[in-house]
């Protein structure tokens, strides 16, 4: 079973706050890991002693992170400076990163008939992506951004996929 670390910002956010947030991100990392079995290692710390400076929580954070094999950035991470932190470690250490993309993107395949095929891009850790077939979720194809760039017949605009897909369509019709 895959253990999951969760890195999210908190300042001026309440617990309950806090909370939903992290419940939030599961619901979205069960969809994410498509079945398979995780378990998430519990980084809110709300016994924490009074006295405790920030430092103190990063460096609890950073032991729970060290037991991961997955750490999972939800939004806003990047302006946070305890989640940058722990984000560095992740990379270095190489624990795999998974980044919290709430505004999913969309690439547009045109096949050898000119159909156009709707793909829905989810981040997959430091340089990889998952394209899931928007018509039927179970085809999912990892490619490396180097790989989805080197592909021919995908666009990012429906607009130009439709475009290449009448242009196969007329070469097929007009020998």
């Amino acid at each position: 079973m895959k253990k999951i670390f969760i890195s999210q910002p908190m300042k001026g956010l309440t617990n309950e706050e806090i909370k939903y947030r992290r419940m939030e991100a599961i619901k979205w990392l069960e969809k994410f890991m498509r079945g398979e079995e995780f378990e998430i290692i519990d980084s809110f710390f709300e016994d924490a002693p009074v006295d405790a400076k920030p430092l103190w929580y990063l460096g609890e954070s950073l032991k729970k992170l060290s037991t991961a094999d997955y750490a999972l950035f939800l939004q806003g991470w990047d302006k946070a400076r305890g989640c940058k932190i722990e984000n560095t470690c992740a990379q270095e250490y190489g624990i795999q990163t998974i980044y919290e993309n709430r505004e999913l993107s969309k690439k547009y395949y045109v096949n050898a008939e000119g159909e156009v095929i709707t793909y829905i891009v989810e981040p997959w850790g430091v340089n990889k992506m998952h394209l899931i077939m928007e018509s039927d979720p179970t085809q999912v194809a990892e490619f490396t951004h180097e790989e989805l760039a080197s592909l021919r017949n995908m666009y990012d605009s429906k607009e130009n996929a439709e475009i290449r897909a009448a242009e196969i369509k007329r070469k097929a019709w007009c020998p």
